[in-house]
């Protein structure tokens, strides 16, 4: 069966009928589909957590489906390969076209296809997302969404491969069992990367309306047992007396907040030769850009999630001034960032200057957004590294760069809305990262690209910059004198 029409033809009136009734109607059809459970999901069969929340909402997936799943982005990634160029007849809808609760396919920053169901209407050109086989909720732009195939195509012949469920315990007991179900059902690697076991299945209720389950790990223990019995963290102390444990110390058992934390950056052996995917972070200009490897994921979300939770717990709090050098969370642009206390500011005595670790950027914060952080938290290292844009060289000449340069490399990331950046480091390669007063994470002189776009290349087309072994046009340079930036459109490629 066709499922991609190109053509440079006007299509036929009957043609653009159908595929405006397949925009109708299948998004909901396709959803009652979705609706239906995996079988491989079961009592007794061997499952992952693929997203969680807490123990009393976190989503399921099935090992037998894991194949499946794969099987699902490859085949959705050949049908809209084949989509170029664009046609009216093709699976791609407008902004109007999206059905509330209808189902349909995604593709992600990383590239990856995946079946979701649109839970809202558009709004500002983004869609919120549910994915159907993973558990994740997240907005994305209506130009990454496509209709599904038809329902005789085997990706609709499975139901949904992700269920949510959530394990016998209360509210209540649930905010403090967080970091240590966490613990339990995710391993971390060397890398600090954390990946999900693989646990069994031992009970499947499905009789409310949120299944409640339990969890079996590698040595048949159950995981809601282990986090309801009572644990305790063994001190060398004086023996000859004892205290009574606060309310608050009962709370945070697994952190402590009485040591300092340790963060190191990543080393430069770490840091990959060939070209590879990343998030970019923060631009500061051409040469000063901070990205994070796209491996890394999903681990950054669990660093925050975590980070969140225990600056949240009393003990977190912040009593006497900041040391300078030493680590902290501070809350940040509506979230909580790891930093590095440089000095006090000059205008504000309760003001610190502090150094961002996964964003790489200073910033100012007052000391009652500040907290210690747990010094036995298994992140210990820095998620960012730097890059400079390789090949190119200001179009005066000399090493630094103009405002306009500035704005426009802000502006190009901002355009690329999250899309992953290619990231192509140049010889010799990584080395250190040379700031006053920053840490000395990985940096590279490196080719950038999104969406097919190579930023040096764009910089040049702007009057920007020039090939580095270019010679410097004359100072009254037509070039020099105005600049008008062309529009940016990264996500189709094109200038």
């Amino acid at each position: 069966m066709c499922l991609v029409i190109n053509t440079d033809r006007e299509p036929t009136a009957d043609e653009l009928k159908r595929i405006k009734q397949r925009k109708e109607n299948e998004p909901l059809e396709h959803a009652k589909t979705l609706s239906r459970q995996s079988a491989a999901l079961k009592e007794g069969s061997t499952v992952s957590i693929v997203y969680a929340d807490s123990p009393r909402r976190f989503f399921i997936r099935a090992l037998a489906d894991d194949d499946q799943y794969e099987k699902i982005g490859t085949t959705l990634a050949e049908i809209y390969a084949q989509e170029t160029p664009p046609s009216p007849l093709d699976s791609r809808v407008a902004i109007y076209e999206i059905v509330s609760e209808g189902a349909y396919a995604l593709q992600d920053s990383n590239g990856t296809w995946f079946r979701v169901i649109a839970k809202q209407p558009p709004q500002s050109g983004q869609v919120l997302c549910h994915f159907v086989d993973v558990g994740v909720c997240e907005k994305f732009p209506v130009a990454a969404i496509r209709l599904l195939p038809p329902a005789v195509h085997p990706v609709m012949s499975i139901g949904a491969m992700a269920r949510e469920v959530c394990l016998e315990v209360s509210e209540e007991d649930s905010e403090k069992f967080n970091n240590k179900f966490v613990d339990l059902t995710f391993e971390t690697k060397e890398d600090g990367v954390q990946s999900p076991v693989n646990l069994t299945l031992s009970k499947f209720d499905t009789s409310t309306e949120l299944p409640i389950v339990d969890l079996f790990n590698s040595e048949n223990q159950s995981i809601t047992e282990i986090l309801k019995k009572p644990s305790g963290i063994v001190r060398l102390t004086t023996p000859t007396k004892s205290a009574p444990v606060s309310a608050a110390a009962a709370a945070s058992l697994t952190c402590l907040f009485d040591k300092p934390a340790t963060i190191q950056p990543m080393t430069v052996s770490q840091m990959p030769m060939s070209a590879f995917p990343a998030n970019a972070i923060f631009a500061a200009g051409p040469t000063d850009i901070s990205l994070r490897q796209l491996s890394l994921d999903p681990m950054p979300d669990y660093m925050y999630a975590k980070l969140k939770e225990e600056c949240a717990l009393p003990d977190s709090q912040l009593e006497n001034a900041p040391e300078f050098g030493s680590f902290y969370a501070a809350f940040i642009d509506e979230r909580w960032e790891r930093v590095q206390c440089i000095r006090a500011s000059k205008i504000d005595k309760q003001a610190y200057c502090v150094y961002l670790l996964d964003v790489g950027a200073f910033q100012y914060v007052r000391k009652e957004a500040m907290r210690r952080l747990n010094s036995t938290s298994p992140f210990k290292r820095m998620l960012m590294f730097k890059c400079k844009i390789g090949g190119v060289k200001p179009v005066t000449g000399g090493e630094v760069w103009s405002r306009e340069s500035h704005e426009a490399v802000r502006e190009f990331f901002e355009a690329a809305c999250g899309e992953p950046v290619v990231v192509e480091p140049s010889p010799p390669g990584w080395s250190q990262w040379k700031q006053l007063n920053a840490p000395g994470v990985p940096t590279c002189e490196a080719r950038l690209s999104c969406c097919g776009r190579d930023i040096g290349d764009w910089l040049i087309a702007c009057g920007l910059a020039l090939p580095i072994n270019a010679p410097i046009p004359s100072p009254n340079s037509q070039s020099l004198l105005a600049f008008v930036p062309p529009p940016i459109n990264i996500v189709s490629g094109r200038i």
